[in-house]
């Protein structure tokens, strides 16, 4: 048992020990012999700082460290809330060798990296400290004069400036150990100046606390004006972008026209591209079928295996451009008597057909272009100038006020959340994918950006209302900008016959589709690509239950040829091409990053109030 409480008196000695010594390890390393601090606290709200540190070195040190707060957690008897006052306007009399700026606080590192301080230098380091309305019965000054050290401090004085007469006698001062009786201090005309006559120990903070009777701080705040110009601006970029809406951007009426087949010269990633706005893996995986109705490649598919065979006919005519280069990509180091397996695609392959979607976008350009370039040039212009017009309003009111309450942190995130807008318009417009689905989204993130603008302005005692209205018209302006995308008459047409082609794969009867098989017996296989490219294989395959497929030489199974056959055939394209895919995504890996951080812990009561160390 003696054994046993002596393992732990001797580990909570170890504890206490190496406690002790973190706190104490910088007086081995230096003392302050004198520090003054000089503050003008301007009507602004703004405090003028200026620090004049004699430092005794006892250790060879580049310098000192100055660790100065920015965020504070304060409790005031209304709940604890987080207050943020920057930092601006850093100047020093020595070498300024790095800032550490982060959420915290600003650290700054003075001396000389491939030096070391003298064993006596003097630092003058002065800085502004922009303070906020704490939001209080009564406007307060409460500040740390000192703040919590981790040495000692000789010599210790200050001086209080204000710009307006206050009452000195209310002014209060704390100290760790309440020891007041060695502060001497010197009031004269709007200043007070102190001095203590004593030694400050390792982490005592030195206080002060002034109630003002009335409102001494007249906190900034953006002119109506300059608000009510930029609401002008926004609401004529809004009336803008409705005018361009009208006269460049507004589609007229597509017609579907009754197609059997896809109109001449386009392939089913073609197709693909028109209905969805994009290429994808789905439009890629299509030309399989094409490639094997056009017999230049044959599937065959058994036990779920597939195998893509190349035959003899050369690349001929009704080939497109994409459809060649999927053609080369597949059989660029094909040997005579080989076999492709989808399973196995190299990654090289896989990466070189993912190219394709290039092809396809080029194809739609000039005469073929389906979106108008004016609309296009429109809604990117409108779509920025909106976002960044009401963002400039938005700025200005956080340029006006820093004080931050608890739920309201969360305002760094709401302003990134709404601004995601910029970056998808800009891409959606630019490569011709904007669909409702993608601008429903966006309006989703942006306006519930917006909304938590609005909370974080009410709560920061901005104009909700002129805040207000202009979210309102930036949300507005978010939705309509991009409908801007106007078709061509090509793309009107186009988009018509495709349409059309759709909805026959979909709606089309079995008696309709008996006489139309009569007419082309290879009907299935025609439509095969187009049905697959829209993800309508099985409701195809699904027509033909009770209708004949006849032999294709570009398909092989094991037990004929039928909608079953072509159902799974269909599903095992799919599932080989994206097993390939899987092998070659990038596998998940993990990191960090380095830099600097603030060095917290400040508890001095009030707010400001550095806190040195060396290095």
């Amino acid at each position: 048992m003696l054994k046993y409480l002596s393992k732990i008196f001797f580990t909570i000695s170890i504890i206490i020990f190496a406690f002790t010594f973190k706190i104490d390890a910088e007086i081995d390393n230096f003392e302050y012999q004198r520090y003054h601090v000089d503050i003008l606290v301007r009507k602004d709200g703004v405090f003028e700082v200026k620090e004049d540190i004699d430092v005794a070195f006892k250790t060879l040190k580049h310098g000192i460290t100055l660790s100065i707060p920015t965020k504070y957690d304060m409790d005031f008897g209304k709940g604890n809330k987080t207050y943020y006052f920057p930092i601006t306007d850093i100047k020093a009399n020595q070498n300024i060798a790095e800032i550490i700026d982060d959420e915290n606080g600003v650290v700054i590192y003075l001396g000389k990296e491939d030096s070391y301080a003298s064993s006596f230098e003097n630092y003058q380091v002065s800085y502004k400290i922009h303070s906020r309305d704490l939001k209080l019965d009564n406007q307060i000054f409460y500040y740390n004069l000192l703040g919590k050290n981790p040495t000692l401090t000789h010599n210790f004085s200050f001086k209080l400036s204000f710009e307006d007469k206050i009452d000195f006698e209310k002014i209060q001062f704390f100290n760790q150990n309440n020891d007041l009786t060695k502060l001497k201090l010197n009031y004269q005309d709007n200043s007070i100046s102190g001095v203590y006559e004593g030694v400050i120990g390792v982490e005592e903070a030195f206080t002060t606390l002034y109630k003002f009777d009335s409102n001494y701080f007249n906190y900034p705040k953006i002119d109506n004006k300059e608000l009510l110009i930029f609401t002008a601006l926004n609401v004529a970029v809004l009336v803008y972008t409705f005018i361009f809406y009208r006269k460049y951007g507004k589609d007229k009426q597509i017609i579907e026209t009754v197609e059997f087949t896809a109109p001449k010269g386009l392939s089913s990633i073609h197709a693909e591209y028109i209905l969805n706005k994009h290429s994808s893996i789905i439009g890629i995986q299509s030309l399989f079928f094409e490639l094997a109705r056009k017999n230049y490649i044959v599937l065959n598919e058994v036990d779920g295996k597939i195998k893509i065979i190349k035959t003899s006919k050369n690349i001929g005519d009704d080939l497109s451009e994409v459809e060649i280069g999927f053609y080369n990509i597949l059989f660029k180091n094909f040997n005579k008597d080989d076999s492709l397996d989808i399973y196995n695609l190299s990654e090289k392959t896989l990466i070189s057909l993912g190219d394709l979607n290039g092809k396809v976008y080029n194809y739609f350009k000039n005469e073929r272009s389906i979106y108008d370039k004016k609309s296009i040039i429109f809604a990117c212009l409108m779509s920025v100038v909106g976002v960044v017009f009401g963002f400039i309003h938005i700025f200005l009111h956080l340029l006006s006020n820093y004080y931050i309450v608890g739920e309201v942190t969360y305002a760094g995130y709401m302003m990134v959340l709404a601004l995601i807008s910029i970056p998808v318009v800009i891409f959606s417009a630019l490569y011709q994918i904007y669909n409702k689905k993608i601008l429903f989204l966006i309006s989703i993130l942006a306006s519930f950006g917006f909304v938590l603008t609005f909370y974080a302005g009410v709560e920061l005692d901005f104009n909700a209302y002129l805040l207000g209205f202009n979210l309102v018209i930036l949300a507005i302006q978010n939705l309509l900008a991009p409908l801007i995308v106007k078709r061509t008459d090509y793309g009107n047409d186009i988009t018509g016959k495709i349409l059309g082609l759709k909805n026959f794969i979909i709606h089309t009867d079995y008696e309709k589709l008996q006489g139309f098989v009569k007419e082309n017996p290879y009907l299935y296989y025609d439509i095969l690509p187009y049905a697959y490219a829209f993800g309508l294989t099985n409701l195809w395959s699904n027509h033909f239950k009770n209708i004949e497929i006849i032999a294709h030489s570009g398909y092989v199974g094991f037990n004929g040829l039928n909608y079953i056959y072509f159902n799974r055939l269909t599903r095992g394209i799919g599932s080989a091409y994206n097993t390939s895919m899987s092998k070659i995504l990038p596998k998940s890996s993990s990191g960090g990053f380095k830099g600097g951080s603030f060095g917290g812990g400040f508890s001095g009561g009030g707010f400001g109030g550095s806190r040195g160390g060396s290095w």
